[in-house]
């Protein structure tokens, strides 16, 4: 427990993604619901603060245990602003869906999400279970049964094939993921976080360049922008569109809102997708997991023989 300014070590954990170092410290709060609390204490070393080069740093206080569904004990976790809830439905959770013992956090994963004003569902074995309540006074956790219908939560790890879904590009004309399928697609997840002061998965100059490079080798690129119930961010997203000149598709916000939220699980986070042309995952990177300078190039040449002729 932190009594007093001390140094503390930041290791690699087994349910984090790839680069990051953490630890767990414990600290008093009389105001919190709990006397004390664990935080969790995370930095990525390969993503720099913007501005002055800094190591990105964040910490979390999170709450886990265990929930007794189906003659199962299932782990799960809240992380907690502040060390407060006013309302569960606007906090991150993991849930162990497959029974490892751990929460895969890491991108793509299943078992891990924020509720976005709505109830997280999570698959158990062959059951749908939602969150129903939190009382952290009680330390009590309520979940429901639900039918297979209310889970649609994508998988998109590595080898994942990714289901079809439809959307609604800034041309208006509605399209869908099979359009594009017997091609490499590269999805990418952005909510103009170029212009947010977020560190960038990838630059726009980089990602303009391979889409030049490698477009003529049948490469097809899809953006999605994020804004949830902004109309202003909606029409600052077109405008930054049209000003930087990308010309590769853009679906609307107002047409993917649940994709973000409840299918990727992404929240307003960053991430590129890489589909091969049976949909399947074959390359990644976002918030925890960066893409390294020529990641996407090498593998796209690998991937994209070019042209004879």
């Amino acid at each position: 427990m932190i009594e007093r300014p001390e140094r503390f070590v930041l290791a690699p954990a087994a349910d984090s993604p790839p680069g990051w170092r953490e630890t767990v410290v414990w600290l008093n709060d009389r105001s919190a619901i709990y006397p004390r609390y664990p935080t969790r204490v995370s930095y990525c070393p390969e993503v720099n603060h913007p501005t002055d080069g800094r190591i990105l740093q964040f910490s979390e206080a999170f709450v886990r245990g265990t929930v007794h569904i189906a003659g199962r004990n299932v782990a799960c976790e809240m992380f907690v602003a502040d060390g407060l809830v006013d309302s569960f439905l606007r906090q991150d959770f993991g849930f162990d869906s497959d029974g490892d013992g751990r929460i895969d956090r890491g991108l793509g994963s299943p078992e891990f999400t924020s509720a976005h004003w709505r109830p997280p569902v999570f698959k158990l074995g062959d059951r749908y279970v939602a969150l129903e309540d939190v009382d952290l006074r009680r330390r009590q956790v309520l979940f429901r049964e639900r039918p297979a219908s209310n889970y649609v939560a994508t998988d998109w790890r590595m080898g994942a094939e990714i289901p079809d879904f439809t959307f609604v590009d800034f041309g208006g004309v509605t399209r869908s993921l099979g359009q594009f399928r017997g091609k490499f697609l590269l999805l990418h997840f952005w909510g103009t976080v170029w212009e947010r002061g977020r560190p960038p998965v990838v630059s726009l100059d980089h990602l303009k360049a391979t889409h030049d490079a490698f477009g003529a080798r049948g490469l097809e690129l899809l953006g999605f922008d994020y804004a949830p119930m902004i109309e202003e961010e909606a029409v600052h997203g077109r405008a930054f569109v049209k000003h930087h000149a990308i010309d590769w598709i853009q679906a609307t916000p107002q047409s993917t809102e649940s994709l973000w939220e409840d299918r990727f699980r992404l929240g307003a986070a960053e991430a590129l997708v890489l589909l091969d042309p049976d949909r399947r995952v074959v390359w990644r990177a976002g918030w925890g997991h960066p893409a390294q300078p020529g990641d996407l190039a090498r593998i796209l040449d690998r991937l994209l023989p070019r042209r004879q002729g």
